[in-house]
């Protein structure tokens, strides 16, 4: 019993906050989860990157001809180990080191054509390949050589050879579930601990390996998780891609972080913007995310919208920290 409380902290009191706007008019935000953020401004070759540890931002001038990646019908971008997606024009890619400032050309010369989506500090993830979709490209950041992998598993792309992410028998079935739903930020897994939507999608779970499933909240759709720095995120929003929702949120939309230490909580109430080019009112359209401490709405100003959904064209940005 008592390893059980040490393992699991009181959820406590959740802490209101405001967000406050901290750019406008980005055509692109991007977070690893953990130290650093980035977002580029329309009409501005430069990337701001922020570092999230002290709140410093500097601009990055990317290679000619590139761009941070942009979310919508791309959503699925992910990244990690302070490295950014960039996406340059004739199909090319390449992964900028938010440190040092340089970026890397991905598959140059690889013969092939694959869709990188994802990027830790030494490998690229692309979206589901071989044509079936039953595995994925993976190239190595160092010397450009391209594997292909089955889909069905977690990648360590900060690790040599990226190897498997070990999961442990309890949460293996509940991780291999959540794979197989093609939505982006539907799950977060990291250290073992799988945070997702509860079985009946009301809900948020925090799994571990020890100890029982805890309920974080409940009567809401989450969306967006996101795991980093031992904090969890996620919010209840309206995704950018249901451009016409036919049900009202089921109750406040809101940003919420929990620390997992300690189940310290805060929330933060999403804004309602109309969005020019859905035309549905205002609503709380976009996506959220952390760097560490601060956490961020990227909230759609302008779409283009589409019979499936609507792509972010430009937001703005609105942040709080911890």
């Amino acid at each position: 019993m008592v390893l059980g409380v040490m393992m699991w902290p009181a959820v406590c009191a959740a802490r209101v906050g405001t967000l406050q706007p901290l750019a406008t008019g980005t055509t692109a935000f991007q977070s690893d989860g953990a130290e650093y953020a980035a977002w580029q401004v329309a009409g501005s070759p430069a990337i701001t990157v922020l570092d999230g540890r002290d709140g410093h931002e500097r601009l990055v001038t990317p290679p000619a001809g590139c761009r941070l990646m942009r979310q919508g019908i791309l959503g699925e971008i992910s990244t990690g180990a302070a490295r950014f997606m960039l996406e340059c024009g004739s199909g090319r890619q390449a992964v900028l080191d938010a440190r040092s400032g340089v970026a890397v050309d991905l598959s140059h010369g690889a013969g092939a054509h694959y869709d990188w989506i994802s990027t830790g500090s030494r490998y690229a993830e692309s979206r589901r390949t071989c044509g079936n979709g039953e595995c994925v490209a993976l190239e190595d950041l160092r010397t450009g050589a391209v594997s292909l992998r089955r889909h069905v598993a977690l990648y360590d792309l900060n690790r040599s050879g990226a190897p498997v992410s070990a999961v442990c028998g309890a949460l293996r079935r509940r991780l291999a579930s959540a794979l197989g739903i093609a939505e982006p930020g539907y799950f977060a897994f990291a250290d073992g601990v799988l945070a997702l939507p509860t079985k009946s999608d009301e809900g948020v779970e925090l799994l571990r390996c020890k100890g029982k499933p805890r309920i974080l909240q409940k009567r809401v759709m989450p969306r967006d998780f996101q795991l980093g720095s031992g904090i969890l995120t996620w919010d209840t929003g309206y995704p950018l891609r249901e451009s016409a929702p036919e049900e009202a949120l089921s109750g406040p939309a809101r940003l919420i972080s929990y620390r997992l230490v300690d189940g310290s909580r805060h929330e933060w109430g999403l804004p309602s913007i109309a969005v020019s080019g859905i035309g549905d009112g205002p609503q709380p359209f976009g996506y959220s995310a952390h760097a560490g401490d601060p956490v961020f709405w990227i909230a759609a100003t302008s779409a283009f919208g589409g019979e499936t959904g609507a792509t972010l064209d430009q937001a703005t940005i609105y942040a709080a920290r911890l």
